[in-house]
């Protein structure tokens, strides 16, 4: 069991905090920009605060947006849309903190003017998400700033934290094992609950329970749903955030994903529970997805391009079309990183992104269409210079289907 104490006590250190900050100004130097503007929002369950809380150890789950001006020389300024509550005040690294008042830029502006960089370069730093999405700067606040200093230089370097995030510490590699081990004592808790007469809504609160119990933050996002397999369209069900008061009965599977977060590193956990035996159709996808799971690990390895693991894993999966029918879907992987406040940039097919050590990559096989949904499983893993490392202690067959 593990004790919430622990948690509290794998907060980032002043190491790491140090570690990262010469990293980023060493990019900084190399782009010649003198200042960076990280743009952060609490959308997504927060998780688009991910840049902010890298570079502050805090991110604002009440601001529509907070802004983190991180120069090379001198000190850095947290602007919150909020009050300055406790919580930023004792965790941010960034000591300088003001909410943004009546003005959308003002306080970037007085900092801009008071570092001496209204004809600086300054660098400007979305909140990057996955499939290459980024969410920039508002419109408006950008303008502010580019009337206000028409000889400076604006330029977008959200990469730069890609980069740097998609590589793990140390520290941030025990952060995703404990966060994985919350993921694993959640998973455990919630097989007694699981049965009939229980509600969707009362299962999905139980589960928050659970991983507050255990001394996890938010934000962490729970999605899921409930209903009998096989099924079909349109009565098939689809994974969903929003549970209902659907009450479940025996005969029912409950497909689940949940992100607990220990200091904002999210590990996630994908897994079916059958209420009772499970029907053939839905044991017989499970066998074909948990072997082409098991030879798709050994595909995680440094050196090895996302273009060649998703050839392979195609492949591998086309192998199991007898079986699985117009089904077969469910066995191409989604393959994305994992680390602070959110999934990483999602790798498409044909990537030429290369697998190096310290990444933490999750390996899902799911139904990524509308088709029914006979397999769900996922679980992060390690890459080495060896074979990948798998954080969970709970084996993959025992997720893919519980039964209960």
């Amino acid at each position: 069991m593990i004790e919430s104490s622990a948690l509290t006590a794998s907060a980032p250190s002043e190491k790491e905090r140090a570690s990262r900050y010469v990293k980023i100004k060493a990019e900084m130097r190399r782009r010649q920009i003198d200042c960076l503007i990280i743009t952060g929002y609490s959308g997504r369950w927060n998780m688009m605060n991910a840049n902010v809380r890298y570079v502050s150890n805090y991110s604002d789950n009440l601001s529509t947006a907070s802004f983190l001006v991180f120069p090379l020389e001198g000190d850095g300024t947290y602007v919150t849309q909020m009050m300055v509550k406790r919580s930023l005040a004792t965790t941010s690294w960034v000591k300088d903190i003001r909410p943004r008042g009546t003005g959308n830029a003002a306080v970037l502006i007085e900092r801009i003017k008071k570092l001496g960089l209204q004809e600086g370069h300054i660098g400007l730093v979305g909140a990057g998400y996955m499939n290459g999405d980024i969410v920039g700067m508002p419109y408006n606040v950008y303008l502010e700033l580019a009337k206000e200093f028409p000889k400076a230089k604006f330029t977008d370097d959200t990469d730069i934290f890609t980069t740097l995030r998609y590589v793990k510490s140390e520290e941030e590699l025990e952060l995703m094992k404990l966060s994985t081990e919350v993921c694993d004592e959640a998973f455990k808790d919630m097989l007694p609950f699981t049965k009939p007469g229980v509600r969707e809504n009362e299962w999905f609160a139980q589960l928050q329970k659970v991983i507050y119990d255990l001394g996890a933050e938010q934000p962490f996002f729970i999605i899921g749903t409930s209903g009998q397999l096989p099924a079909k369209e349109p009565e098939f069900f689809k994974n969903d955030v929003i549970f209902t008061s659907r009450v479940l009965k025996q005969g029912d599977v409950i497909l689940s994903e949940f992100s607990p977060s220990v200091h904002g590193y999210m590990a996630q956990s994908l897994q079916l529970i059958s209420l009772g035996k499970a029907h053939p159709d839905v044991v017989s996808a499970v066998e074909c997805s948990l072997e082409v799971y098991n030879r798709l690990i050994g595909e995680l390895k440094a050196g090895n391009t996302l273009g060649n693991f998703m050839k392979t894993a195609r492949k591998m999966a086309e192998e199991y079309r007898g079986v699985m029918g117009d089904n077969i879907q469910a066995l191409t992987p989604i393959v994305h990183g994992v680390g602070l406040m959110a999934p990483e940039p999602t790798l498409r097919e044909g990537d030429s992104f290369e697998f190096k050590p310290g990444m933490v990559m999750m390996l899902e096989l799911g139904p990524p269409s509308q088709k029914p949904a006979y397999t769900w499983l996922g679980t992060p893993f390690v890459i080495t210079e060896g074979a990948p490392r798998s954080l969970t202690k709970i084996p993959f067959d025992e997720r893919a289907l519980a039964v209960v």
